[in-house]
């Protein structure tokens, strides 16, 4: 069935009521959504906001045990390692917009439309801790439970304007954990959409 419509995987809980350090990265689905409402837009993207949040384990198939321990406990300097100021709440979101991303791939496949995860902070996380405003993989996790799931394999294309390192840094940790060369599976674009050439 043919829709001009982006099913848009988004609940307010991806999003912290306030700024948790310098970046406002946990900020923008919040931000995204928004001018996507103030453009005139929001009648092409239907929310979808009844999606569950990760569980604990979800987040161990692409970090090791110490890190996501230390993360949703708040366990520093771990806790903080993304570049962030934990706090309960704000580890509470990152349970969601991982989850986001994933259902979207879900549905997008299985129902053969057009999906929609206004997420930030995925790219740069490594499987013993967050960087650069990335509390954990979330492209990494996803994948691999689709993977897991039904068989899936996909590409992501990262228009962020500089390289994401998260996936070429979990090569070693997922195939210790799933078998060896499991992540040559992983197809990943870098491409940085203000230069040319």
């Amino acid at each position: 069935m043919k829709t001009n419509k982006i099913l848009t995987f988004y609940t307010e809980k991806m999003v912290p009521d306030y700024r948790v350090g310098y970046s406002q990265s946990p900020q923008k689905p919040r931000l995204l959504m928004e001018k996507i409402s103030e453009l005139g837009y929001s009648s092409y993207f239907p929310i979808k906001r009844s999606f569950e949040p990760f569980k604990i384990e979800d987040f161990l198939l692409a970090h090791n045990v110490s890190y996501v321990d230390s993360f949703f406990n708040g366990i520093e300097p771990a806790a903080s390692s993304n570049g962030l100021t934990w706090s309960p709440e704000f580890a509470e979101t990152v349970r969601y917009t991982s989850s986001s991303l994933y259902h979207a791939i879900v549905s997008a496949v299985r129902d053969g439309q057009i999906t929609f995860s206004p997420t930030s902070g995925f790219h740069h996380a490594t499987p013993s801790s967050g960087r650069g405003f990335c509390s954990f993989s979330g492209q990494v996790i996803a994948s691999l439970k689709a993977y897991l799931a039904f068989g899936w394999i996909g590409a992501y294309v990262d228009l962020d304007g500089h390289f994401g390192n998260s996936i070429e840094d979990s090569r070693e940790f997922v195939d210790e954990n799933f078998g060896k060369g499991f992540m040559d599976k992983a197809i990943r674009a870098n491409i940085n959409p203000l230069k040319n050439g």
